[in-house]
């Protein structure tokens, strides 16, 4: 059977329209580069997404070689051999090979680099661009005697250490240029042509003036709230009250949600857990089975016994649920979760990077940090955050500055912060368990970890996860 071809994927998975992937693979006839690259480059989609359905395509593990740190010594393949297919040893170990290939079905050029290596070979697949840059970074570092090479996103992200854990390091970054907004994830509408003006004509009579047109305002999207409690339903609606052009209907039952999910047209609805009658859990698993509301966007809000990250990965995964919140719900995350679920910012939760006065604030506190200014570069990322709370990035690079300064119950805060905001953050997820234990909370690390697990951006991180994961387990049991 024919695999889908990556395009198909993309569409059917919500991440790209028809006429951007035109607009892409006409790109891809001038430039030669494979469509998933194409489409990162031109803004269409995120690498994250691109590899999610080139797994999906493949069969085979995707690997995000922009978190990838390379002993340059490790470099088994040669060079000739990496270029001429494209291939990326990213790991090695005494018994496996890890490689980056454009295509992991290649049988042939697998069997080519378990002779080269005398090991084993784990195919994954990568986007034939990033594999690139790797091959010319790593092999460049090599040819200078530098012992490490880091891929770009190892080299900007704060680096959460093992060895040594209470020195995190934030990295030298080139910040200028970098807070842009993304480019438009949909082609502009081509601008409509200017209307020939009516030649005057005289009156007969004095005649009013005609007022301008006013453009028809877009049709407000609406949105359902359904909690038990008309004090919770007020609330949540004082929340959403911020966001411009949304029309809220309530329901104080499961069974009245159910009926309004038949009788309006939703873009969104905002569940609470306690729900009588229909449960909440058992609507989202209706409307996920029903191919007219499949797509709505789902927030669950709950307490009680149905909290936890473990919780809201089952409902995430089980039930369709487009975000899970824990009561008292906070209104930044329930603003963030809507935000994303209607599409308005959902480039910016990924990427995480403070806009504005926080970004410059933050320039700045790294400026403060490479002159050894360390107590100020802390008040200035401080400052940073309180200008843009929503930045992960910026939680990120405070949490590695409090951790240098001793701060460690603060750095904490902050990345768990950053984890409520971005649950996929790795880096955030990976420090946090690593502060947590080493600090003497190994069950606090042991839920860090797992989350972490479920964040890794390879199947080599997600191995060694799950090793690290069995041994702290067998010393905790005891």
């Amino acid at each position: 059977m024919a695999r889908k071809l990556l395009g198909q994927i993309l569409i059917e998975r919500g991440t790209i329209a028809q006429p951007q992937l035109d607009a892409a693979l006409a790109k891809q006839r001038e430039s030669g580069q494979r469509v998933g690259s194409v489409l990162v480059s031109l803004g269409f989609a995120t690498e994250p997404e691109v590899l999610e359905a080139l797994a999906l395509q493949s069969g085979a593990p995707a690997v995000e070689l922009g978190f990838a740190r390379v002993m340059t010594r490790d470099l088994v393949l040669p060079e000739e051999l990496a270029r001429k297919h494209g291939v990326f040893a990213f790991r090695v170990t005494a018994d496996k090979v890890y490689v980056a290939m454009r295509d992991p079905h290649d049988h042939a050029l697998v069997a080519a680099i378990g002779r080269a290596t005398k090991r084993p070979v784990e195919p994954h697949v990568a986007l034939d661009a990033a594999i690139q840059r790797s091959i010319d970074g790593a092999y460049a570092a090599r040819r200078a005697g530098v012992a490490e090479w880091a891929g770009s996103r190892s080299a900007t992200e704060p680096v959460f250490e093992t060895d040594d854990f209470d020195l995190m390091r934030v990295e030298e970054t080139t910040w200028e240029g970098e807070f842009s907004p993304p480019p438009p994830r949909t082609p502009a509408a081509a601008p409509v042509a200017a209307v020939t003006p009516v030649a005057a004509v005289t009156p007969v009579a004095a005649v009013t003036p005609v007022a301008a047109v006013t453009p028809i305002a877009e049709a407000p999207r609406v949105a359902l709230i359904a909690a038990p409690s008309a004090h919770d339903r007020r609330a949540i609606a004082q929340m959403l009250g911020s966001i411009g052009a949304l029309r809220l209907v309530e329901a104080k039952s499961g069974d009245e949600a159910l009926a309004l999910v038949r009788s309006e047209a939703l873009d969104l609805a905002v569940l609470d857990a306690a729900l009588p009658g229909v449960h909440a859990f058992d609507i989202c698993r209706r409307l996920r089975a029903d191919d007219r509301t499949a797509r709505l966007p789902l927030i669950v809000a709950s307490g009680g016994a149905w909290r936890g990250w473990r919780v809201g990965a089952d409902l995430r995964e089980a039930f369709g649920v487009s975000a899970f919140l824990e009561k008292p719900l906070r209104a930044d995350l329930l603003l963030r979760a809507v935000d994303l679920a209607l599409g308005g910012g959902q480039a910016g939760v990924k990427n995480g990077k403070p806009m504005g006065a926080a970004a410059d604030l933050l320039r700045e506190a790294l400026a403060q940090q490479r002159a050894g200014q360390l107590p100020a570069a802390i008040d200035l990322a401080r400052e940073a955050v309180l200008a843009d709370p929503m930045a992960t990035q910026t939680r990120s690079q405070l949490a590695a500055l409090l951790i240098k300064a001793g701060a460690v119950f603060d750095a904490m805060h902050e990345l768990e912060e950053v984890a409520h905001l971005y649950p996929g953050s790795f880096a955030a997820l990976r420090g946090l368990a690593l502060l947590y234990e080493k600090r003497g909370f190994p069950r606090r690390a042991i839920s860090a970890w797992e989350r972490a697990l479920r964040a890794a951006p390879s199947s080599l991180e997600r191995d060694q996860i799950r090793r690290h994961l069995m041994d702290l387990l067998g010393e905790t049991l005891v």
